[in-house]
Formats: C-alpha cells, sequence, structure tokens
C-alpha cells in the first residue's frame, strides 16, 4: 500500500508525545466545572417543582445531567463523533412539557453549562444559563413570555450578556441566554442566581 501525504507536523507530534497530560489537564478542569453545576443542577430542580403549574411536569427521559460534548458540536445525548471538531460544551437540561389527557401540548427546555468554540478567527467561551422554546405554535400553546417580559430583565440586567430570541423581534423561537465570560466562580454563581430568580421562576408562574 503506497503511503498517502499526509504528514504529522511539529504540533501534531507535540500533541501526540504530550497528549496524556493534555488530557488530564482537560479531564480535570472539565471534572472541576462539572463540581462547580452540581448543587446548581439541585437548586434549579428545586426551584421548578416548587413552581410547576398543574398539569406540567421534568420529562426525566428527555433531561440530562452534567452531559460531556467534546471535539463535536451534535446536540445529542449519545454521540458518535465522526469528524473532531474545536467546540466543548458541558451541559446540563431540563425538559419540562405540558400534558391533557396523555397529550403533549406544551413544553420548555432550560439549559445551563459552558460552552467553547474557536473556528478561524473566532472564538467563543462562556457559561450559560437559557430558556428555550422552538416550536411555538398554536399546537404547542404559543408563546410562554411577551416581549416586555424579555425588555424589562434586559432593564433589570447590569452585569452578563443576553441572547434573546422572540417572534416579536422577528425570530422563530423564544427564549434566552445569561451568559458569563470570565472563569470566575463567584460570577458563574451570580449568573445563576439571576437567571433563576429573574427568568427562571416567572416564567414558571407565566407559564398556563
Amino acid at each position: 500500500m503506497k503511503p498517502n501525504k499526509i504528514d504529522f507536523d511539529e504540533l501534531d507530534l507535540k500533541c501526540l508525545n504530550d497528549l496524556q497530560i493534555v488530557l488530564d489537564v482537560l479531564s480535570s478542569t472539565g471534572n472541576k466545572i462539572g463540581r462547580i453545576f452540581y448543587p446548581l443542577i439541585d437548586d434549579c430542580d428545586k426551584a421548578i417543582k416548587a413552581n410547576l403549574p398543574k398539569n406540567w411536569s421534568i420529562d426525566s427521559n428527555k433531561s440530562y445531567t452534567l452531559q460531556y460534548f467534546p471535539l463535536t458540536s451534535e446536540y445529542d445525548k449519545k454521540v458518535s463523533i465522526e469528524t473532531l471538531e474545536n467546540e466543548l460544551r458541558i451541559e446540563s437540561a431540563f425538559y419540562i412539557n405540558k400534558a391533557i389527557n396523555k397529550k403533549h401540548v406544551n413544553y420548555l427546555w432550560i439549559f445551563f453549562g459552558y460552552h467553547f468554540s474557536s473556528y478561524e478567527d473566532e472564538t467563543s467561551s462562556y457559561y450559560y444559563f437559557s430558556t428555550s422554546k422552538n416550536n411555538i405554535s398554536d399546537r404547542f400553546e404559543g408563546i410562554i413570555n411577551d416581549n416586555e417580559f424579555y425588555k424589562n430583565i434586559s432593564k433589570k440586567n447590569t452585569l452578563f450578556e443576553l441572547d434573546i430570541v422572540h417572534p416579536e423581534r422577528g425570530d422563530k423561537a423564544e427564549g434566552i441566554d445569561v451568559m458569563v465570560k470570565e472563569h470566575n466562580i463567584e460570577k458563574i454563581l451570580s449568573g445563576f442566581d439571576f437567571f433563576k430568580n429573574e427568568i427562571l421562576i416567572p416564567t414558571l408562574k407565566n407559564i398556563k
């Protein structure tokens, strides 16, 4: 068999020769991020259960706790990586839904975690706390919060970057991301508190 024209450059060799160190640091740091989020998962679970209205519940089959998505942008709990990418995500999710006579009629995703990606000249690194509803059709009872709700959140916010999507802004989905762009545990916890108290609990009280 003829050798192909692929060759290892200096950086490849350094990575391969130091792979144990690379993986040790990555797993250690990733697991440390996990330890930051574990108590937040419990706090979020309690907040959801304390404020869920009638006919709503947490779907344990779709929800997940601290899934690690290394080197891929695929959003699937059971990822088989075919092509490695410059992306890493450590994420927990609660999927809550409303059922009437066993029929699924409304839902909301609640995400939080850490995201890193680097492509060409753009690098993103942030901790995030989010709510998301992609299907806002009448079949799923439309929007949960009006655009004024998100405007008021923006007015209250002085510390974090927000990314808001809403049909009244011309989007096809409803949701908000609270992003903490510093590796600072106090600010991560502060971001979660802001998310829980100003977004999550009021949203749960608004759903019907």
